[in-house]
């Protein structure tokens, strides 16, 4: 009769550890119930919806708005992709800023449609075109709510309506939107290109 080798006493204790290594993990990950005293846990900072309601999650998004999608935005001719669909989401600086918003929602339209025609499919298929419209958008709308232009914001093509153009002064207007600001930022929720 053979006696156990070196090598077959290798292999038999190996099989073992794997068995009991993949016998664990099933009992952790499958055959594991859960505690009926912790069947109520939940992650730090989740609220669950079926206690709170929709009330506490908009609650939570006062400061954010969204506007009624766009189904259709005609863009600047030139390419085989001639219009947008767009869903937009604008972040106020301050919840009770809202109505003031909604109360000018036909204005804020308007500019978001302008802006977005004024755009080839070109400048927009790409990530710096994506963010220079959002950026545009913010700087316009925050214009738009906070009143007429201001002696000394630049107009398209770099001039002044004062007619001078000095950096001092461009970082007077810069630091005048900021604090007129009412929108904080833009997001697209939807933009679909056609």
């Amino acid at each position: 009769m053979k006696r156990f080798t070196p090598k077959f006493a290798v292999i038999v204790a190996t099989s073992v550890v794997l068995l009991a290594a993949v016998s664990l993990a099933v009992w952790f990950f499958f055959l594991k119930g859960s505690d009926p005293d912790n069947s109520s846990e939940e992650l730090p900072g989740v609220e669950s919806l079926d206690k709170t309601g929709a009330e506490a999650v908009e609650s939570q998004l006062k400061d954010v708005l969204t506007i009624e999608p766009f189904e259709s935005i005609k863009l600047k001719p030139g390419s085989n992709i001639s219009s947008v669909t767009l869903e937009v989401a604008l972040e106020l600086v301050a919840p009770d800023m809202r109505q003031e918003v909604q109360s000018r929602m036909e204005s804020i339209r308007r500019i978001i449609e302008t802006t977005v025609a004024g755009i080839a499919w070109l400048e927009l298929r790409s990530t710096e075109g994506k963010l220079g419209l959002k950026l545009e958008l913010i700087k316009q709308i925050n214009n738009s709510l906070s009143g007429a232009s201001l002696p000394g914001d630049t107009l398209a093509g770099g001039t002044t309506l004062s007619g001078e153009s000095s950096d001092s002064q461009n970082t007077a207007v810069q630091s005048r939107n900021i604090a007129g600001a009412r929108i904080r930022d833009l997001f697209f929720i939807n933009l679909m290109m056609q």
